[in-house]
């Protein structure tokens, strides 16, 4: 978004939630404080702490730690808490300017930036850890993959996520549910009519404007009353209860209250719960369902991460979980043994020269890595510690490669990866790799075929989901000019 234009409504409505939460004691009403999250943190901190602690002799640095929608700080606070006196280097970052601002008035000495979650400008493995609680998911789950990309190899993800069947999920529906009935019901235009007659009246104007005005309210009362009986007084955080009080009161005492004061009050709550009801809707569109979480832990594997923790946070009074848990490795370094020669073709154009195929060789490695650690969990390969050689390339698109375990140098397996799914042929079906990629699409053909018909389905993808997967590749396989390059390249 350039600098100079206006934040979207779901931002300003955040922006304006933290110019207003500046200190301490807002970390308890703007992010969640329950026991079960303070206590994951910790033990999350106290584990990196004791990594980085090594031989006092030889004090290491500390790590270097990016907070991704840091909001107040809450982990941050947690992370300087659990260090104490080996400080470590800590980035926050937020879309709102004004959580930024007041994180680094809280923690002088963090490194603050203002940038959505989804475009980061930070150079890629810059960061030891990269650490968000209730944040990334809300640029969207390319913002996880954004995330991930800044893990150093060796270094480790850890994320708590909306989790769709939570207990915050559900407290979070139930406010919005709440405040959208309360704005329908015209409450607060209602208490503002028949309070400034009100106040006329006690000035000696007519009464009537006032009869009038309190008959109107009282559909709204009503309203409010069965919101609080259907969600109990605390929903949306005592909103509805506060203000359904405090215009009780002022209206048994109106003598006593000053009207702009009153009046102005009453204005800028009716503003600000148009802010909380995009707050509470944006928490409710990012909450991740399980079939959603399990693409991202999926996802992650594609892109080097061994997972070490992927499921719900326990810990809600109801039985329901708080969060998902995501902690994820960066195993991706030198690990995995990929000989990154040429491949037979790049796919690119004759006369491309060395920087344009130098910036297709991270991709390849990446890429091929993540595959041996996705065949290696799967139990097709018995160890990430193998030989892996790239055959052929499409850039960004797919990958060809070959696998040889150390302990038998006569066999190896043909890998497939990129947009494809994850998939391995033995080595003796396929000379080449132009018919290694003939009989992955025959493959998936049948394998979509065999899910259609079956009870139960088997595969991480849909019947026709594989099938176009298929189809893709089979365009691919076709394509006599993108096969043509290999002699050229």
């Amino acid at each position: 978004m350039p600098p100079d234009s206006d934040p979207p409504p779901v931002a300003a409505s955040w922006d304006t939630y933290w110019q207003g939460s500046g200190d301490a004691g807002a970390y308890s009403s703007g992010g969640v404080n329950h026991p079960a999250i303070l206590s994951f943190w910790d033990e999350c901190f106290a584990a990196m702490q004791q990594a980085y602690s090594g031989d006092p002799a030889q004090k290491t640095p500390g790590p270097k730690i990016l907070d991704i929608a840091s909001g107040n700080g809450a982990v941050i606070e947690r992370a300087l808490a659990i260090f104490a006196n080996d400080r470590p280097a800590i980035t926050c970052l937020d879309a709102s300017d004004a959580a930024v601002t007041n994180i680094r008035n809280r923690f002088p000495g963090i490194d603050g930036l203002v940038a959505d979650a989804g475009s980061i400008p930070l150079d890629s493995g810059g960061f030891d850890a990269v650490t968000s609680q209730f944040g990334v998911e809300y640029a969207g789950l390319k913002a996880i993959g954004e995330a991930a990309r800044l893990v150093a190899p060796g270094g480790r993800l850890t994320l708590l996520l909306h989790n769709q069947a939570s207990s915050i999920h559900r407290e979070c529906a139930a406010s919005l549910d709440a405040i959208k009935r309360l704005q329908a019901s015209g409450f607060i235009p209602h208490a503002i009519e028949m309070l400034t007659a009100g106040f006329a009246a006690c000035r000696g104007a007519d009464r009537a404007p006032y009869d009038e005005a309190a008959t109107r309210l009282v559909p709204a009362v009503q309203t409010l009353d069965a919101i609080m009986t259907e969600h109990g007084e605390q929903v949306a955080g005592d909103t509805i209860a506060r203000l359904y009080s405090d215009v009780d009161r002022i209206h048994s005492r109106m003598q006593h209250y000053q009207p702009e004061e009153v009046l102005g009050w009453l204005n800028r709550m009716d503003s600000e719960l148009e802010a909380y009801a995009q707050r509470m809707s944006s928490m409710c569109r990012s909450a991740i369902s399980s079939e959603t979480f399990d693409q991202v832990c999926a996802d992650l594997c594609r892109q080097g991460f061994t997972l070490q923790r992927a499921e719900s946070l326990a810990g809600s009074e109801d039985g329901l979980p708080l969060a998902w848990v995501l902690i994820a490795d960066n195993k991706l370094a030198d690990e995995v043994a990929v000989t990154v020669d040429e491949p037979q073709s790049q796919n690119l154009p004759a006369n491309a020269d060395n920087e344009q195929r130098a910036e297709v060789r991270p991709w390849i490695k990446r890429l091929l890595g993540a595959a041996v650690y996705e065949l290696a969990d799967r139990g097709i390969v018995d160890s990430p510690f193998v030989e892996t050689k790239p055959v052929w390339a499409a850039p960004y698109q797919a990958l060809l490669g070959k696998i040889r375990p150390y302990a038998d140098a006569e066999k190896f397996i043909w890998v497939i990866c990129g947009e494809l799914p994850t998939d391995h042929l033995d080595g003796s079906v396929a000379r080449t790799p132009r018919d290694a990629a003939r009989h992955f699409a025959i493959k998936w053909q049948l394998d979509a075929a065999r899910q259609q018909d079956a009870e139960e389905p088997q595969q991480r993808l849909s019947d026709s989901e594989l099938a176009n997967k298929a189809e893709a590749l089979y365009a691919l396989v076709n394509d006599e000019e993108v096969w043509q390059q290999q002699s050229g390249l």
